[in-house]
C-alpha cells in the first residue's frame, strides 16, 4: 500500500484515511523517509496514527 504522502496534493488526513480504506491483512505499508513527506505535514501526522489505528485492529508489525 503506497500512502502517498509524498504528495503536495494530499492532506496528512487523507494520508490517513488512504491507510484506514485500503490496508487488508499482510500489506505492506510504505512510508517515505523524505523531504516531501515531511515538509507537507503528512509524515508526522500519518505515521503515528496509522500505526495506533492499525494496532487497534489487532494488526501486528515486523522488521522487514
Amino acid at each position: 500500500l503506497v500512502t502517498r504522502d509524498y504528495s503536495k496534493r494530499m492532506r496528512p488526513e487523507q494520508v490517513l484515511n488512504n491507510v484506514k480504506r485500503y490496508a487488508r491483512n499482510s500489506s505492506i505499508i510504505t512510508f517515505h523517509d523524505s523531504l516531501k513527506s515531511w515538509n507537507n505535514g503528512n509524515l508526522q501526522y500519518a505515521l503515528p496514527r496509522s500505526i495506533e489505528f492499525l494496532k487497534e485492529e489487532g494488526y501486528e508489525f515486523k522488521v522487514l
